[in-house]
């Protein structure tokens, strides 16, 4: 037997270029003794610094766990001068990991 399936309808395309930017920069070596040690968990997603680690004076990773309940995603920040961005690039864009990412800039970006 074969099975032959045909779409009916055609969804709308997909727009996968989200700013996963973060505008502002950071004093690395305050942060480090000044964030949230709990997982800050909202309706749909999570967030959580999980480590910091030092390369240079206010320069460092760190280690996050962000996204869906389901499926978090485990990912590092690179911060370089207090430059902050992915390491090893964007996340996927999905909308947990959309918010999650907001999340952060509030965390990471706040005066």
């Amino acid at each position: 037997y074969d099975v032959i399936l045909q779409c009916q309808q055609n969804d709308e395309a997909i727009d996968l270029d989200k700013d996963f930017s973060f505008p502002h920069t950071i004093n690395f070596d305050k942060f480090k003794t000044n964030f949230p040690q709990k997982a800050l968990v909202e309706e749909d997603f999570v967030v959580h610094i999980e480590d910091i680690f030092d390369i240079e004076p206010n320069s460092g990773l760190i280690q996050l766990t962000f996204g869906s309940f389901n499926k978090p995603l485990n990912k590092y920040l690179y911060v370089n001068q207090g430059k902050i961005s992915y390491f090893q690039g964007n996340p996927i864009p999905t909308s947990a990991n959309i918010k999650a990412h907001q999340k952060l800039k509030e965390i990471l970006c706040h005066d």
